[in-house]
């Protein structure tokens, strides 16, 4: 996993060369490897990696405007080049609820991207996902499976 801006001074950030010359290592030791973009589509660094993308996966929440900006990212790889526009068309978004109450919110979301993506996925809300490290049998049996729905769904696409 290769992930652009980790410097908090934000005074470095991984441009698209290097993201190339990364991929290029990586691609030779390893068959899947997964990038962490930031979303940021106007950056060159983010194209590059998008050129390099075979799977796209888009996780969001259920905070409107977190929602709709994963949106936008989808609207504009839709409408940049092929590759793009096949990328966005078999996507898989991945949309976890933020809060108890959300369920509506979740299925209202997941409602506006169904026509965009070949996949969408929603988690529900659970505690053990916002208590630091992850643990899988501290999930709930409905938040296992709800992950495993997203498991399963990306690996369809691969």
């Amino acid at each position: 996993m290769l992930r652009s801006d980790e410097n908090d001074e934000g005074d470095h950030e991984i441009s698209a060369d290097e993201v190339d010359a990364v991929h290029t290592v990586a691609a030779k030791y390893y068959r899947m490897t997964i990038m962490d973009s930031g979303n940021t589509a106007r950056a060159a660094n983010w194209r590059a990696m998008i050129g390099h993308t075979n799977q796209l996966v888009i996780p969001t929440t259920t905070m409107e405007d977190r929602a709709e900006a994963a949106k936008l990212t989808l609207q504009t790889l839709a409408a940049r080049d092929e590759h793009s526009a096949q990328l966005a068309e078999n996507a898989v978004v991945i949309i976890s609820q933020w809060k108890p109450e959300d369920g509506d919110e979740a299925r209202r979301i997941a409602d506006g991207f169904a026509p965009l993506v070949r996949r969408v996925v929603t988690v529900p809300y659970d505690q053990a996902l916002k208590a630091g490290r992850i643990r899988h049998t501290a999930l709930k049996p409905a938040t296992q499976r709800a992950w495993l729905a997203a498991a399963a769904a990306v690996a369809e696409g691969l």
